[in-house]
């Protein structure tokens, strides 16, 4: 319930139900499995803080969601959580995204080895690579890691719904995209934003960006 209140940008319910569960599972007996969901609530809660701009509160679940995984010790999956030190890495690069901290997203994705992770997982953290890329004007590195997402999933690329995928970074304007780039002409602004940045990149005077 709590990933869809975040789909949906509804953060204000993601704090009320991840929070209560939380709560409750802090009063369990301790097993592998509990600390799997105790880890994941949090990292939705890291998610939602940095969503909200809360950069404390959102480091401080990191933080939290950190040292469950270092006494779980390694990946699992249990409730398909994907829970581990693997996915708390991937969430510290996507809370950087959320903050606008792409310098730190990047430094933070050195040495994370995504592949063990689901394929919706490892797109969503391409999507979150090109995000952070893209911040910086590196839009070749963007397009790369937007089209490993694409091949990943198409469906979850093409219809990313995220605040930090739309017009706060996103260009304005988007001139006809060479390739399978067309494919997202008009789809997202998301999509719609990498097609400008192919004219951006390739000097096209009449591409704007938002700064």
């Amino acid at each position: 319930m709590a990933h869809v209140f975040l789909s949906l940008g509804q953060l204000a319910q993601v704090q009320t139900v991840a929070s209560a569960a939380v709560s409750g599972l802090d009063r369990q007996v301790t097993t592998p499995e509990v600390l799997s969901l105790r880890g994941a609530f949090r990292l939705v809660l890291a998610v939602t803080a940095a969503r909200e701009n809360d950069r404390t509160q959102a480091y401080a679940y990191l933080d939290q969601a950190r040292e469950i995984a270092s006494q779980l010790g390694e990946d699992r999956n249990d409730f398909g959580t994907e829970f581990g030190p693997t996915n708390v890495g991937l969430h510290a690069v996507s809370v950087a995204v959320e903050l606008g901290d792409a310098g730190r997203a990047l430094d933070l994705a050195h040495g994370i080895d995504p592949e063990q992770l689901s394929a919706e997982r490892q797109a969503r953290y391409s999507i979150d690579l090109a995000l952070a890329h893209f911040m910086r004007r590196q839009i070749g590195e963007s397009l790369h890691c937007l089209q490993l997402a694409e091949e990943l999933t198409p469906e979850q690329t093409r219809n990313c719904q995220r605040p930090s995928c739309g017009p706060r970074w996103w260009p304005v304007k988007s001139p006809h995209p060479p390739g399978w780039l067309a494919g997202f002409q008009g789809g997202s602004s998301f999509g719609s934003g990498f097609a400008h940045a192919v004219g951006v990149a390739a000097g096209d005077d009449d591409a704007g960006v938002v700064e």
